[in-house]
């Protein structure tokens, strides 16, 4: 017996918290059923597939939404109705045939909505057909549906973004947090035990918690939960009480803990309770009791995400007063510098400083909210030495820096570990340039400059950067003394050549660009002179072969590398082979 206890307890701590939490989500959710306006007998479920297809937007794990979709059609066979069943069905039936015919990794997010979609309208055929008014109440279900579907899974993210990046919430995130509460308020309003009410209970524990922690927003709380109780139970006096108890307790909001929870704990007994006759002691105190019982430090890292706005933006200013004042230092030195004739490089330098200043200025005043990544580069390399069992002194560096995604290839003097030291060096001091703030061209040619004040003339290197955006599927490849690159588009082959210096040579060595407009599926290999210069004329049609071999860019990469070892190492040989994927 204690064996089979023991293996039951690792094997829910494998499945992880997470998992079991979008699991419970998806079975509160599907118990929710509506009969909207209470004009017709039919009872919609707009919430269980809706759920469901938003973990299955906000998880990549294949594990999470099974586990998801078992729970939702449980909930909907427990607490909610046939419809709900269905819609989840279809759901369920729709993503089997998906899966099979196009492969897990390869549904986007709009097939999801849009087999979502699909279930629902099958939905009002198979039930809401018999009259106009039920088919446009139908086609109303669908579109809530949609609309939670997109609404859970937006705070979904919010809540991974702010576990991870320990950044404040802007009032939009918390007024989506609150519109997914008053989501959950709805699916245990579907959840019927006797003598209590858990859509209360929760809704009197999300508002106290969000009053004390958030302060203002927890009179957001309280609304948004208390019209999805009203709209639930047909009954707009829970609003009343839910609102009057979130503003008091604002009112003392972040201080003592047993006055917060006095005060609204008397003003919902009073408006809720004995007034209004809306809410249940015992539900009452069933939404308290979980409040009492949370840590102060708990409460405290909650309101660190909504609280003290004003104090980081007091102490951002100041930070970015005194960033300005040294980017004003730097123009002046820049100006004098012009003026006295010194060298432009100089000038160039103090340029890209100057604007590195500002970046962080902006940065630390305004609240940054990156855009989403639409596009990512899947990377693969391969790399060989001339000499066997000395390293190559080649160097393959990848940089994920704000939007951007920054592959370089450097390919140092010589081979062995020395080259190995410069062509390291200098991609180094290239995404350190970069991550201060430096634009790519910038950092550059500021690198350039550093490594010839460097006083070693033996050092440089080439280089071969491309700096892909992720939001607009753009691309930069700049190039200082490399080889040629390729693109590989519907197997047609496009090559990109410059015609420049190596780093570290000359004060003056400008980087080569190339402006791309890339597509999802677009290949790009870059390569340092070993592999160029061995396969000469045959170079396009060996890169063109194998990226027609496999989908795999590390299997490809390889290929190539081997196909060139084929004909004998003259030098050190190394390759990217990158693919634009979503």
């Amino acid at each position: 017996m204690e064996a089979n206890v023991q293996k039951i307890r690792a094997y829910v701590q494998s499945v992880g918290a997470t998992t079991w939490g979008l699991c419970a989500l998806c079975f509160v959710m599907s118990s929710f059923t509506c009969s909207y306006l209470n004009i017709l007998t039919v009872k919609y479920s707009p919430l269980g597939a809706a759920a469901f297809v938003a973990v299955w937007l906000y998880s990549k794990s294949q594990k999470t939404a099974v586990y998801s979709m078992l729970f939702a059609l449980l909930g909907s066979l427990t607490f909610g109705n046939i419809q709900g069943f269905f819609a989840l069905l279809i759901v369920f039936i729709f993503l089997s045939i998906w899966t099979f015919w196009q492969g897990a990794d390869n549904i986007k997010s709009r097939d999801k909505l849009l087999i979502l979609a699909a279930a629902n309208l099958i939905c009002v055929i198979a039930f809401s057909f018999s009259t106009v008014l039920s088919c446009l109440m139908g086609l109303l279900n669908a579109l809530v549906s949609i609309l939670i579907a997109v609404t859970i899974h937006n705070a979904l993210t919010i809540f991974t973004i702010a576990a991870k990046r320990r950044r404040m919430l802007s009032n939009n995130e918390m007024l989506s947090l609150c519109i997914f509460f008053a989501c959950i308020v709805l699916g245990f309003f579907g959840i019927k035990l006797p003598f209590i009410s858990l859509a209360s209970a929760f809704a009197v524990f999300i508002t106290l918690t969000a009053s004390y922690t958030c302060g203002v927003m927890g009179i957001c709380a309280g609304l948004s939960c208390g019209l999805a109780f009203a709209l639930a139970s047909n009954n707009m006096n829970v609003i009343l009480p839910l609102a009057v108890s979130a503003l008091l307790g604002a009112l003392l909001y972040a201080s003592n803990k047993l006055a917060v929870t006095f005060v609204f704990l008397a003003s919902i007994y009073v408006f809720g309770a004995a007034i209004i006759h809306s809410f249940k002691l015992i539900d009452i105190a069933l939404g308290i009791l979980p409040f009492m019982f949370i840590k102060s430090k708990v409460l405290k890292t909650i309101a660190a995400y909504s609280t003290a706005y004003e104090m980081k933006h007091i102490v951002d200013e100041k930070i970015a007063a005194r960033l300005d004042g040294v980017a004003t230092v730097v123009r002046v030195l820049r100006s004098l510098a012009k003026e006295q004739g010194t060298h432009k490089q100089l000038s160039g330098q103090l340029i890209a400083v100057c604007n590195a200043f500002e970046k962080l200025t902006n940065f630390t005043i305004e609240e940054h909210i990156e855009p989403e990544q639409k596009f990512k580069l899947v990377i693969g390399t391969a790399s060989a030495s001339k000499h066997s069992g000395i390293s190559t002194g080649d160097c393959i560096g990848t940089l994920t820096y704000n939007n951007s995604q920054i592959v370089i290839l450097s390919d140092g003097m010589g081979t062995g570990s020395v080259a190995r030291k410069e062509s390291e060096l200098a991609i180094n001091t290239i995404f350190d340039l970069i991550q201060a703030g430096f634009e790519p061209m910038q950092a550059l040619e500021c690198a350039n400059k550093l490594l010839i004040d460097s006083g070693n003339a033996e050092i440089y290197a080439t280089i071969d950067a491309l700096v892909f955006d992720t939001v607009q599927c753009t691309a930069k490849l700049i190039k200082l003394g490399a080889p040629p690159s390729f693109v590989v588009r519907n197997g047609e082959i496009y090559a990109v050549f410059s015609e420049s210096l190596p780093i570290g040579i000359v004060d003056e060595a400008k980087p080569h660009i190339s402006n791309l407009k890339l597509k999802e599926g677009d290949n790009i290999i870059m390569m340092t002179d070993g592999i160029s210069d061995s396969l000469g004329a045959g170079l396009a049609v060996t890169v063109l072969e194998s990226i027609g071999l496999s989908h795999d860019v590390q299997q490809n990469a390889e290929t190539i590398l081997k196909a060139v070892m084929n004909g004998g190492v003259v030098d050190d040989m190394s390759i990217a082979v990158m693919v634009v994927t979503t």
